[in-house]
């Protein structure tokens, strides 16, 4: 990794339900809510 640079966070989400919760934090991480996050 560069100097400078950093690592992304991986987050796990457990769904159950409508998945709601899901939906809202790859919203936030896509619009840049949750720094250095990534969803894939």
């Amino acid at each position: 990794m560069a100097e400078g640079s950093a690592q992304k966070a991986r987050i796990a989400i457990l769904i159950s339900g409508r998945g709601s919760n899901m939906i809202a934090l790859a919203d936030a991480v896509r619009g840049g809510s949750i720094p250095n996050a990534e969803v894939w």
